[in-house]
């Protein structure tokens, strides 16, 4: 493994390969912008679609919402301190400047 050292005399540069080494391929990049963007624009219809083409999955959007006593029942069985940062998760999400926190998961967001 390389090590770079902050104080060496060739950092900038050795940081500088090292972060051009870690960027995907830019047609890996366009892919998933288009996968994005599809799921921006038809939602859970296009998750189905994804996971049909690349898991296999025979997913049906409809299905996606889990009913609400199903949620409470899983709730009851997590374990305290699981279930605390469970809420200070949401609660952080809810609470950001991000367009698709506020809109609360629901589409149309904009």
């Amino acid at each position: 493994m390389h090590t770079i050292q902050f104080t060496s005399k060739t950092f900038a540069d050795e940081l500088s390969a090292f972060c051009r080494g870690a960027l995907p391929p830019r047609e890996m990049s366009e892919a998933v912008a288009a996968i994005l963007a599809d799921v921006r624009q038809r939602g859970d219809e296009a998750v189905a679609y994804y996971a049909a083409k690349f898991d296999g999955a025979k997913l049906r959007a409809r299905d996606f919402r889990v009913p609400v006593g199903d949620l409470a029942a899983a709730s009851k069985r997590l374990p305290p301190a699981d279930l605390r940062a469970l809420q200070a998760a949401r609660a952080a999400v809810e609470g950001s400047t991000c367009p698709a926190a506020r809109c609360r998961w629901s589409p149309p967001c904009s």
